[in-house]
């Protein structure tokens, strides 16, 4: 609520629209949030947390196209935070290593379908292909599970930082 307190007050504010989007997001309000973490990459283009934060929830939805456009679009701005620009790029990678795997394997399964009525060893393609295809799928939903937990770890590392380095512990952390 503190990030919706200060996102009226302060509107061209980034940071902030990134806090209201992410707290929206763990709320369950998933389309308020990622519309405020689009306004964050608006306001702040640069700020990669959010665009962290607004893949990861694309990808949750299974909404890859999306996903993809929003990794093209920070071609030429300068990214804030190297580690995230790094995970980023990982994410990137994976999305394309999945799409090569999961259509590399259907293309496989469907050479051995169209083989399968001139020898039964068109079985053995389909199997790969399928069996290709479904790792793919697999090892990209447990990458994406893995790095969503981190996520979380490295948020509340952020705000046990904040509570260290506070003067007087009694304060309220915002």
């Amino acid at each position: 609520e503190l990030a919706l307190v200060g996102s009226r007050y302060f509107p061209k504010d980034g940071v902030l629209k990134y806090y209201l989007g992410a707290a929206r997001i763990r709320q369950g309000r998933v389309e308020d949030g990622e519309a405020a973490l689009q306004e964050a990459l608006d306001c702040a283009p640069g700020l990669v947390l959010a665009r962290t934060a607004l893949v990861v929830s694309r990808l949750r939805r299974r909404e890859f196209g999306k996903a993809l456009g929003l990794l093209e679009d920070r071609g030429n701005v300068r990214a804030d935070d190297r580690r995230a620009d790094a995970i980023l790029d990982r994410i990137e990678s994976w999305l394309r290593w999945r799409r090569l795997t999961v259509f590399g394997g259907l293309g496989l399964a469907a050479v051995g379908l169209a083989t399968v009525p001139i020898t039964w060893l068109g079985l053995v393609p389909v199997a790969c292909g399928l069996s290709a295809s479904f790792v793919g799928l697999t090892a990209f939903d447990r990458q994406l599970d893995e790095l969503i937990s981190r996520q979380r770890g490295e948020e509340i590392r952020r705000g046990l930082r904040r509570l260290a380095h506070q003067r007087d512990p009694s304060q309220v952390v915002s």
